[in-house]
């Protein structure tokens, strides 16, 4: 045991009941998640189930969805060129 101890584990010791129990943050994640897919007012809500949020959906995943995607992201590869070079100009000076 000292030797994991030396190894940095972390295992500080503790009882067979404590190992088995899931860590709070899974806990509260999952009660979380439970929460909001039994939700009511979110299948309420007007903004997503109304004609006009089908009009989007059908404007945006038309036909045409492989030019929307390439058309928003055509900013990406200059954004990353000027990430990259602004470093490079500094270096020059």
């Amino acid at each position: 045991m000292s030797a994991l101890l030396a190894c940095g584990t972390g295992y500080t010791g503790g009882t067979a009941a404590s190992a088995a129990r899931p860590p709070a943050v899974i806990v509260r994640l999952l009660l979380a998640s439970a929460m909001l897919l039994t939700s009511d007012s979110a299948w309420a809500c007007t903004l997503c189930h109304g004609d006009t949020a089908e009009q989007v959906r059908a404007t945006l995943f038309g036909p045409d969805l492989l030019l929307n995607a390439t058309f928003a992201l055509a900013p990406v590869p200059v954004l990353f060129a000027a990430i990259w070079l602004v470093p490079e100009a500094r270096r020059d000076r």
